[in-house]
């Protein structure tokens, strides 16, 4: 089973994303069985889009 999702979220001085969120998101995915095969960066770096997998 394959899904993609989006990251979006901004750390709170800046216009960057919040890098520290999405490494914790990534543990958290991890955690629940979930496996990062890909991430790419959209807009000119304004979010990140992971593709997600895990064995059904």
């Amino acid at each position: 089973m394959q899904k993609i999702v989006e990251f979006r979220k901004r750390s709170f001085w800046g216009s960057q994303v919040d890098l520290a969120a999405l490494n914790e998101k990534i543990a958290g995915l991890n955690r629940d069985g979930w496996r990062i095969r890909q991430v790419g960066s959209n807009r000119m770096v304004m979010s990140y889009t992971l593709l997600l997998e895990r064995e059904a």
